[in-house]
């Protein structure tokens, strides 16, 4: 009996790379390192159980110019890798938090209906005040407090997502990021030369001289 295999959906993300100026020798070994906390504005924290990519080129343009400068002026190649995460599909009408939750992924604060941002708002604030915070208008604004997504996707219905997008703040403004809380979900784009798990949307070539 022929069985229809299930349709896929996928968000583009994406990753930018500090490159070395020049090639390693067969001596040398090169390391890739996490740079995204170091373009965090001051008193943002991310969460750490998922990778954290660039999502979007509109509401990412800020940074990725900023990088970009950075690059010229420290000599450096810039390249940018792209990664799809699979998800389930979703519909293209503002959800509610099941429907959400069903796709896997959770788009912050777009296309989520008003009872939806207004649930998260309340296990949010909850979260914040077991710590000793105050309250805050997320998902409506934009929060600092994103390691608290460590923690909200271990409850349920929100230990079914896959991935989710918010807006963070960065020294170079506002940018909207993903979160991937599960790493088998990303793929790479058969066209990039780079096919290896990312780190987080920025990161360093370093040298390592081998001994």
């Amino acid at each position: 009996m022929q069985t229809t295999e299930r349709p896929k959906s996928y968000l583009n993300a994406a990753a930018i790379t500090f490159q070395l100026p020049f090639n390693p020798t067969p001596e040398q070994h090169v390391e890739r390192v996490n740079q995204l906390d170091s373009y965090l504005a001051p008193g943002v924290s991310l969460p750490k159980s998922g990778i954290t990519l660039l999502y979007g080129t509109k509401n990412c343009w800020r940074l990725r110019q900023y990088l970009a400068n950075e690059s010229a002026e420290r000599g450096r190649l810039c390249r940018t890798s792209v990664y799809r995460v699979e998800v389930e599909p979703y519909p293209a009408s503002q959800l509610t938090l099941m429907e959400s939750t069903h796709s896997g992924f959770l788009n912050i604060p777009k296309r989520l209906r008003a009872c939806t941002k207004d649930t998260i708002a309340t296990r949010w604030n909850r979260l914040l005040a077991d710590k000793g915070k105050p309250a805050e208008n997320f998902p409506r604004e934009i929060s600092d407090n994103m390691q608290l997504l460590d923690e909200l996707v271990y409850e349920s219905p929100y230990n079914q997502l896959i991935a989710v997008s918010y807006e963070i703040r960065t020294i170079a403004g506002s940018a909207q990021v993903v979160t991937v809380f599960k790493p088998d979900a990303i793929t790479f784009d058969s066209a990039d030369p780079c096919r290896s798990m990312p780190l987080s949307g920025i990161m360093a070539e370093h040298l390592i001289e081998e001994r």
